[in-house]
């Protein structure tokens, strides 16, 4: 079964179990990595589209524009371009696949028992060489709302580390502060990249809960913004 809508707890952190054992065998055989390119930085700049658009649609949103004023920065395909490509030299840490479009829509479940869970996930056209947490970021922050995002983000997190050091069978290359930093730096990148699917969704059932999702995600933002100021 295809899911269109939000998809309920349970099943991202079956999604994470399921990225965890992807980044854990792409860090174990790395042969992939000379067969994926990263991603250019014209993708990065179609992710964004036009930022006045976007803030403008944002603000008929109830939206302040004072978000925006602090945030701008990150609607820029050199944030986005560098973030994904260069997060993994700065802190010095391996590279794995990236799935990239972590998304409910490319999520077939299946029913065990009473529990959904996942059955594949697809669309591997954006699959690129990155950083771990593009994809748990934009797990975490694509597919729950702002409570259940709060409420879970640790636990969440601890279990993806709990699977991908399983899977690994070894002495994992990331601890679960690295992992929780690492989340951190692509809060705002999965922000960005959940605003251009806002703009780029026309169904309007579709659309709504993206809205709200991505105005929380603003919303984080800014606060994590305004405390290192």
């Amino acid at each position: 079964m295809a899911i269109k809508t939000p998809l309920q707890l349970e099943v991202v952190r079956d999604l994470l179990k399921q990225i965890a054992y992807l980044h854990s065998v792409s860090l174990k055989h790395t042969s992939w990595s000379t067969l994926v390119a990263d991603l250019p930085p014209s993708y990065y700049a179609h992710t964004i589209g036009n930022f006045d658009e976007t803030m403008t649609f944002f603000e008929r949103q109830d939206v302040d524009h004072s978000r925006f004023v602090h945030i701008g920065k990150y609607f820029s395909d050199e944030y986005l371009h560098s973030t994904a490509t260069e997060t993994t030299e700065l802190l010095e840490i391996p590279k794995v696949l990236v799935h990239g479009e972590p998304y409910a829509s490319n999520v077939f479940t299946k029913m065990e028992g009473k529990e959904q869970r996942i059955l594949s996930l697809i669309d591997w056209t954006e699959g690129h060489s990155g950083c771990f947490a593009e994809d748990v970021a934009k797990i975490i922050c694509w597919n729950l709302n702002a409570k259940e995002r709060v409420d879970n983000t640790s636990s969440l997190l601890e279990g993806y580390h709990f699977h991908l050091a399983r899977y690994y069978d070894g002495d994992c290359p990331f601890t679960v502060d690295i992992i929780q930093r690492c989340y951190e730096l692509f809060v705002p990148f999965a922000m960005v990249s959940l605003c251009g699917k806002v703009m780029s969704v026309k169904n309007k059932t579709e659309k709504e809960p993206l809205i709200e999702r991505a105005k929380s995600l603003i919303q984080q933002v800014y606060a994590m913004e305004r405390l290192n100021e």
